[in-house]
């Protein structure tokens, strides 16, 4: 989880600012549906909550968004502090790299 790695877009930054918005269990529950849904996409979202999927269902056609959004919240999950300043540092209109 350390090294250079480029800005999340705004996509991602907004998931990320929503996941991290939500209480502790609603986050894990939805982090153990995508470890099921990153390996299948058409797996069934009907235990989630309405909220849930259709943040989920924003990225069913958009796989540069799930690739990213693996990556940033992975970093998460591995520093939550760390990545919030990260996303939070400025606008991010075009990117560049993060020095870790």
């Amino acid at each position: 989880m350390e090294g250079d790695i480029d800005r999340p877009n705004k996509a991602v930054v907004d998931k990320l600012k929503t996941f991290h918005s939500w209480d502790r269990t609603k986050q894990i529950e939805l982090l153990q549906f995508l470890k099921k849904w990153f390996e299948n996409p058409d797996t069934a979202d009907a235990q989630l909550s309405s909220e849930a999927r259709a943040w989920v269902g924003e990225m069913h056609a958009d796989k540069e968004l799930q690739r990213s959004l693996k990556v940033w919240l992975s970093r998460y999950c591995y520093d939550t502090d760390k990545t919030i300043r990260e996303i939070s540092s400025d606008v991010i209109s075009a990117p560049h790299r993060l020095k870790q």
